[in-house]
């Protein structure tokens, strides 16, 4: 069992909830997705299909991404979510904020891949056009990093500095991948480095 929380972040599409799910089978902890949240507090605002695949590329999803921009309260209500469940048990999951918003213990990752194989994922999870899934990313992508920067003053996807490990998942999740990240969260933990 791993005695830390581990947070994936990450644009949209590079398999964050991918990782951070078979992160959470393999040391058997919970795993919360913080898109998850963030659907809770759509739905409870009249938002429907917030439980399907494929939701924030739709009409209400990017809807919605338009009505984060102008009240930021609905971030803040998600992060404070996330922060009770840091404070409260070991997980792991999914945030485009808890790397810099959280100082608890936490191992922090961020992955990267090319947004053509970003777009193939998603194209291959929500059934459609690859084009329209690169169209739809490139859209999010932008209107996400305005989000967070106008709301926290995050530099996201430029400024790194909280991330433990960064990694390029151009292709897909493997063991090799996974028994190199046991070592090194065994190590990030034994030198006392959690943010």
């Amino acid at each position: 069992m791993i005695k830390s929380s581990i947070i994936v972040a990450s644009l949209p599409g590079t398999g964050k909830t991918e990782l951070a799910a078979q992160l959470a089978f393999r040391y058997k902890i919970p795993f919360y997705d913080g898109g998850d949240i963030l659907k809770a507090i759509a739905k409870e605002l009249g938002y429907q299909n917030t439980d399907q695949e494929g939701f924030w590329e739709s009409p209400p999803g990017l809807e919605f991404l338009e009505r984060r921009k102008s009240n930021p309260i609905f971030d803040r209500r998600m992060d404070e979510e996330w922060m009770r469940r840091l404070d409260t048990e070991i997980c792991t999951g999914t945030s485009w904020t808890m790397p810099w918003l959280y100082t608890g213990p936490v191992i922090n990752l961020w992955l990267t891949a090319p947004i053509e194989i970003r777009a193939k994922r998603v194209s291959k999870r929500d059934g459609i056009s690859t084009e329209a899934a690169r169209n739809i990313l490139k859209i999010r992508d932008r209107e996400n990093i305005n989000v967070y920067r106008n709301t926290y003053g995050i530099e996201f996807g430029e400024d790194l500095t909280p991330f433990h490990e960064i990694i390029d998942l151009t292709k897909d999740i493997d063991e090799k991948l996974l028994r190199y990240l046991d070592q090194r969260f065994a190590q990030i933990i034994a030198k006392r480095k959690i943010r």
